[in-house]
């Protein structure tokens, strides 16, 4: 039972070829930001990971990443692994194991244990693990304090 950090994700827009083909044929300027802002990732590494709604489903709202990110400072938001991009930004495949276990809270990734806990229940479970790594860190300075 619990979670554990799996660290801090930036916001990556989508690859060059992707933003070819959804623009290609847009000429009205606000249309391709509109378009742009949904087609942007949270990154960790090489893995690329995108907002869900309420429901489960991909976020494909404008500055979906921004306003999740935003959201992310005061309750975690559910998220998940992008494992293939079928032909654009707009069609993935998320990884369906992982669903309800990755949650963003402010600016990094949290992986449960299990995929059974409602938000609140997450919330709870990272303000103990931050607690935990807090007085972690309060011990080993005070244990290396002298050296």
């Amino acid at each position: 039972m619990g979670v554990k950090c799996i660290g801090q994700v930036r916001i990556e827009p989508a690859g060059f070829a992707e933003l070819i083909m959804a623009l290609k044929d847009i000429a009205d300027e606000e249309e391709r930001n509109r378009i742009i802002s949904v087609m942007e990732y949270f990154q960790l590494g090489k893995k690329p990971y995108v907002p869900l709604t309420g429901e489960g489903k991909i976020d494909q709202s404008e500055n979906r990443c921004k306003v999740t990110l935003e959201r992310s400072r005061k309750e975690p938001q559910p998220v998940a692994e992008v494992v293939e991009a079928r032909t654009a930004s707009t069609d993935l495949v998320i990884s369906s194991a992982m669903m309800n276990r990755l949650w963003l809270y402010d600016s990094k990734l949290y992986q449960s244990s299990r995929n059974d806990y409602s938000q609140e229940q997450v919330h709870l479970l990272i303000l103990d693990f931050l607690d935990k790594e807090e007085k972690k860190f309060k011990e080993l300075r005070e244990r290396f304090k002298g050296k």
